[in-house]
C-alpha cells in the first residue's frame, strides 16, 4: 500500500485548485447555453452522413446474406475432402463475422466507397473461387487446388481486414477533426 501511495506522490499530477470563481463562470455558461446545443463530440451526423451510414449497413447486410445463400459450391471442398470441413467452416464463419463487423463500424461518409471497393475485390475472389471449386469437382481431390482454395479464403480475409482498418482510420481522423 505504501508503494502505491509513494508512486502516486512521485507522479507530477496536476491537482491544483481552480482559480476563484471558476465554478460560478462554468455554471453561468451552462445556464446561458442554448437548449439542444451540443458539443463537437456530441454532434450528430449530417443527413448525407446518415444516408451513407444506412446505405453501408444495407450493403454489408446484403453482402453477408448473399454469401450465405448464393454459394451452391460452398460444400464442394467438404464433399471432396471431408477432413477439410472444419477449416472451411472456420474461414466462412470468420469472413461472415468480418462482414457483420463492417456494418457496425461505418460512421464516416467515405465508408460506402471503401466497402464498394472491397466488394469488387471480393467479387473477383469469388470468381476465382468458383473456378477452383469447378476444378475440384471435375478432377477430384487435388492438394494444389485445395491449397489454392484456402489461399483464396485467406485473400478474402485480408481484403476484409484491410477495409476494416481503413474504416477505423477514417473514423479516427473524423473523430480527431471534430474534437480539435
Amino acid at each position: 500500500m505504501k508503494n502505491l501511495e509513494e508512486h502516486y506522490r512521485s507522479l507530477d499530477l496536476d491537482n491544483a485548485i481552480p482559480p476563484a470563481g471558476h465554478q460560478a463562470r462554468f455554471m453561468e455558461r451552462l445556464e446561458n447555453a442554448e437548449p439542444g446545443a451540443t458539443s463537437a463530440s456530441q454532434s450528430s451526423l449530417p443527413w448525407y452522413g446518415k444516408l451513407a451510414l444506412a446505405a453501408s449497413v444495407i450493403l454489408v447486410f446484403g453482402l453477408g446474406m448473399g454469401m450465405l445463400t448464393s454459394d451452391p459450391m460452398q460444400d464442394t471442398l467438404a464433399q471432396v475432402a471431408p477432413q477439410m470441413q472444419w477449416t472451411q467452416d472456420f474461414f466462412v464463419t470468420s469472413i461472415e463475422d468480418d462482414l457483420a463487423a463492417l456494418a457496425s463500424m461505418s460512421t464516416h461518409p467515405g465508408t460506402p466507397r471503401l466497402i464498394t471497393d472491397g466488394q469488387k475485390q471480393l467479387d473477383r475472389l469469388e470468381q476465382d473461387y468458383n473456378k477452383l471449386t469447378g476444378l475440384l469437382k471435375s478432377r477430384g481431390y487435388n492438394p494444389e487446388v485445395v491449397s489454392a482454395i484456402f489461399e483464396n479464403y485467406n485473400q478474402r480475409k485480408a481484403v476484409l481486414v484491410a477495409v476494416q482498418e481503413q474504416i477505423e482510420e477514417l473514423n479516427n481522423i473524423s473523430y480527431a477533426s471534430t474534437t480539435i
